[in-house]
């Protein structure tokens, strides 16, 4: 599911918010004991990061959205991040996968189910959180969480509807407000994913 940018977050009980963190983003899919990492184009990642082989240790068979990030996942590290994929070798700093939705469980579709619903299974199914696997934070307050993205040099915000099934491609369920400029500070912006 893509966000929809907008100028400022949506109001409302409706609304949760999530950070968004500047990395590429990718499905984790969890199956027999071994992951498997594509882009949403469906390029094979996987090679491409293998500390993050141990994430299928940590959760059930699913097939997880989420984002892979370096550091903190701001602009900068971001760039850092794209020289790795651009050589194709493992770097020196280890990446991080941040959860966020989850797709399939054991072969069962979950998309149709509420956001909400959707994350407590995504709860339920990590065993433990590590360095590798985090699940991303969710927040009320829009306009807070949008002033600590700014601060700490994050990419922006995303709004997700709590109720909004999945659905494949850009919705108006989940938005994103970005911080201004953050583009710009891009070294390359042709592997953005979002």
């Amino acid at each position: 599911m893509l966000a929809t940018k907008i100028a400022k977050p949506p109001t409302g009980d409706d609304w949760s918010f999530e950070l968004k963190f500047d990395g590429i983003r990718a499905f984790a899919i969890v199956k027999a004991g071994r992951l498997t990492l594509q882009s949403r184009n469906r390029t094979t990642m996987s090679t491409w990061f293998p500390e993050l082989a141990p994430i299928a240790e940590l959760v059930d068979d699913a097939a997880i959205d989420g984002e892979i990030i370096l550091g903190n996942g701001s602009v900068e590290s971001f760039n850092t991040l794209l020289r790795r994929v651009r050589s194709r070798r493992p770097g020196t700093e280890p990446v991080t996968f941040v959860a966020f939705d989850v797709l399939e469980i054991d072969g069962i579709d979950t998309t149709q189910l509420p956001l909400d619903e959707r994350r407590a299974r995504l709860r339920s199914i990590v065993k433990r959180e590590d360095p590798r696997l985090v699940l991303s934070r969710v927040f009320d307050d829009g306009a807070a969480l949008y002033a600590a993205a700014l601060e700490h040099g994050l990419e922006g915000i995303v709004g997700k509807q709590r109720r909004s099934p999945y659905t494949f491609g850009r919705s108006r369920s989940w938005v994103k407000v970005k911080v201004p400029g953050a583009a710009e500070r891009h070294e390359w912006t042709g592997a953005r994913a979002d």
